[in-house]
This record gives C-alpha cells, sequence and structure tokens, in this order.
C-alpha cells in the first residue's frame, strides 16, 4: 500500500494555527522526554528551522514547501546536518499530531539525504571563486588538492624528497590505512610547487589550514567546503574508464571506496590534464 497523499490538511480541532505559537510546547516535550544534553540540541535545531518558517500557518508547511527547506539546506551543510535537522523537525511534527493539530506527519513525504557520501564536488565557477578568495599562501597546497586528490594530511605533510619527476610518493606512515602508493604529476605540478628545497613543501599546520578554508568558504556564502572536497573534486574529474589508475592514484581498496565520490558530477567534465590549466 502506498504512501497516504498529503494534499488536503484537515486541523482536527478545527483551527489553524501559527507554527511560532507552538513552539513552546513543543519545546517543553523535548525537556520532558529526553536528557538535558539531548533537549538542548534539538531545540538548537528547532530554532534555525523555526526562523525559516516565520509567520507561517500549519497549513503552508506542506511536504513541498519542507522540500524546499531541504534542498536550501544542502546548498550550505553536509548531508549528515541536513539529516539531523530533518530527523529534529519529524520529531516536532509527531509532537503536533499526537496533540491533535494535524493528522499526518508532512516530514513523511520529505526524503533524507543519503549518509554515505558527505562531500561535495566543486563546479568551475567555485573553483575559481575559491581560489581567488584564499590568503595566497593557501593558495598552492589547494591547487595540489585539486590536481591530484591528496588528503590534507598527506598534503601538509608532503617533503621535497617524495616529490619525483612523475609522481608523488606518499609512503605508508603517511597514507590511510597504511597503503603506500605513488600519484601520477606533470609539469603543472612542479610549475605549483617550484623548485626544490630541504624538508617541508608547506610550512604550516592542517588546522591552519582548516581555519582559513572555513573563513573562505563562510566569506563567499559558498557553504562548506572542506580540503577534503578538493579530493571529492579531483576524482569526479578524473579521466572515466581509467579504473585502474583511479585506485591506484587515490589509494582505494576497491570499486566500491571509489563509488562513494562520484555522488556529483560536474558539467563541464574533463580529465585532470584539462583541470590542471583551468585556474
Amino acid at each position: 500500500m502506498g504512501a497516504p497523499r498529503y494534499a488536503i490538511v484537515k486541523f482536527l480541532d478545527g483551527e489553524d494555527r501559527k507554527w511560532a505559537d507552538l513552539v513552546p510546547d513543543i519545546c517543553a516535550h523535548f525537556r520532558s522526554k529526553t536528557s538535558a544534553a539531548t533537549s538542548k540540541k534539538r531545540i538548537y535545531l528547532l530554532d534555525g528551522f523555526s526562523e525559516y518558517v516565520g509567520n507561517r500557518m500549519l497549513s503552508e508547511i506542506t511536504p513541498p514547501f519542507l522540500t524546499r527547506w531541504r534542498d536550501e539546506l544542502l546548498t550550505k551543510n553536509l548531508p549528515n546536518t541536513v539529516h539531523a535537522k530533518l530527523e529534529v523537525v519529524s520529531l516536532a511534527m509527531d509532537f503536533v499530531v499526537a496533540s491533535g493539530h494535524i493528522p499526518a506527519n508532512p516530514m513523511f513525504f520529505v526524503k533524507k539525504p543519503s549518509l554515505r557520501s558527505t562531500g561535495r564536488a566543486l563546479t568551475d565557477e567555485q573553483i575559481k571563486l575559491f581560489l581567488n578568495a584564499i590568503p595566497k599562501p593557501f593558495v598552492p597546497i589547494c591547487k595540489l588538492g585539486l590536481l591530484t586528490g591528496m588528503r590534507i594530511s598527506e598534503a601538509v605533510s608532503l617533503e621535497w624528497w617524495q616529490v619525483k619527476k612523475d609522481h608523488i610518493i606518499i609512503p605508508r606512515e603517511k597514507a590511510k590505512w597504511g597503503r603506500a602508493r605513488a600519484i601520477e604529476i606533470g609539469d603543472a605540478v612542479h610549475d605549483l610547487l617550484g623548485p626544490p628545497g630541504d624538508g617541508r613543501v608547506f610550512r604550516f599546520s592542517a588546522q591552519k589550514l582548516k581555519v582559513n578554508i572555513t573563513a573562505t568558504w563562510r566569506k563567499l556564502g559558498l557553504g562548506r567546503i572542506r580540503f577534503h572536497d578538493l579530493r571529492h573534486t579531483a576524482s569526479d574529474r578524473y579521466p572515466e574508464g581509467d579504473i585502474p589508475g583511479k585506485l591506484a592514484n587515490f589509494g582505494w581498496a576497491s570499486i566500491q571506496s571509489a563509488s562513494w565520490y562520484d555522488h556529483v558530477k560536474v558539467a563541464n567534465r574533463g580529465g585532470m590534464l584539462k583541470l590542471r590549466y583551468r585556474f
């Protein structure tokens, strides 16, 4: 049997109400049913939804309205964050239903985002905006992430002895899960890194890099960007069909691991060689 239609809202008590008028009762319900820490977190997440709803009536909070809210959240937050917010609103709607204000929970008709993939691939426009806005000392390492798909720990700890003519060596002690590998590179990477030196290529910590990346995406309003999203972008633009090469370059153990990075496809797909000359 299919899901019931949510077309016409019938108010069991015969009165349409403002969402804002019900929020105090919902918060009190959360406090009575959960621990102080859990209720505080739920109320915090509910506040964001209530701000979005504003002065709307219950009859206006329909599945299409909630779907638009979900889609807007996904442009600024990771799927797991959006999933948590949707879950709290669903619990709030359960209370509204139990209180007799509406006959069905409209969140039942809103699909929650998958929690398997929590990264994003950047578009050409987003890459350009991001690289132009981030402080100059961090531009080379971000370009390196886009070109090679290196993890943040691998990039920050990169030493000159690892950089060879046509590949970068990731030794076992620096690789995730202890899987050593060699990443293919070209002239674009050598031009980016400049003349070889001694010791580390980049002289800042991973934390400092993360702080500057966060400040940049907040200033631009692009939604959350992590260094790991540069790895997603590199994966998304890797030449199609070269599965063995892709697994070797990115250090994945299986095709299933690689598939987790292919959840977003950019409109202007191209090989990594093409991407190298896009900056």
